[in-house]
């Protein structure tokens, strides 16, 4: 049995911290070893992954940072690098172990939960990208790929997973997809401002990725990619759910003066 190594970079995070461990320490597959790098929280995140008796690196560092602090202190054979307001499937690791025997690296895809109608919304818009290469990126990976492509670009505090998934790709490694069970990702209670700030915030290092990765923007945000693989491709879920792909197009159109704003500054 293989040892799976879990990466997750935190900051504040005690309200899905401790759920997120959880759903870890309740997997199938037993051998796992959980590493949370803190980025010196002054909530109870340190406690609480005390509590729990993971590997708790406590140190100074932007999300990139976190993540390939993590891996270099992965013994596993596989990194599984996720966020801590994510929750697994109790046999999601096995599924994963299953998968990856026929390639390098793994998309894990997601469904988004949350309270309020907004997170509603979200969780809609998401199932959408379901299958979508252009929009997902590979998280289950063999720890000797991250050593091969130099792990994560530090330069990056947004598109660091699109950038590594393009890397992999390009250097001849093969990427599956696990598409069942998914990752629940919590989404809290989403409101427009809140989407607004956060792509607002990521704006800011949008510029970075998109000069490293120019290709990427013609892939997510070109017409053909949302007529295509999004509206195409979902037609019957989008005719049947109006109200919520109305309200989904508003989110994202929001989530992008956001992030035009964050360029910008």
């Amino acid at each position: 049995m293989k040892l799976v190594s879990i990466v997750i970079p935190t900051y504040n995070n005690e309200e899905t911290i401790e759920k997120c461990i959880k759903t870890l320490k309740n997997q199938t597959y037993l051998k796992i070893e959980i590493i949370v790098v803190d980025n010196l929280s002054k909530d109870k995140t340190p406690q609480i992954c005390k509590k729990f008796k993971v590997k708790l690196i406590s140190k100074k560092s932007t999300r990139t940072q976190a993540r390939n602090i993590g891996i270099k202190k992965a013994r596993g054979d596989f990194i599984f690098n996720i966020d801590s307001d994510m929750y697994f499937p109790k046999n999601l690791i096995s599924e994963c172990i299953k998968k990856i025997e026929k390639y390098d690296a793994l998309c894990v895809d997601e469904k988004s939960i949350g309270t309020g109608f907004w997170s509603k919304v979200r969780s809609f818009e998401r199932s959408l990208y379901s299958g979508n290469e252009n929009i997902d990126a590979a998280r289950f990976v063999k720890k000797n790929i991250f050593t091969k492509i130099n792990g994560y670009d530090e330069k990056l505090n947004f598109g660091e997973d699109w950038d590594i998934h393009s890397r992999i790709k390009k250097a001849g490694f093969k990427i599956g997809r696990l598409e069942n069970p998914k990752i629940l990702h919590d989404e809290g209670k989403l409101t427009l401002k809140k989407a607004y700030k956060s792509k607002k915030f990521y704006g800011k290092s949008m510029k970075k990725f998109f000069e490293k990765n120019p290709q990427r923007k013609s892939q997510i945000y070109s017409a053909k990619n949302i007529i295509v693989n999004v509206i195409l491709k979902n037609w019957k879920k989008i005719i049947f759910h109006p109200i919520l792909f109305i309200a989904a197009a508003i989110l994202k159109t929001t989530e992008y003066i956001g992030a035009w704003r964050g360029i910008k500054k």
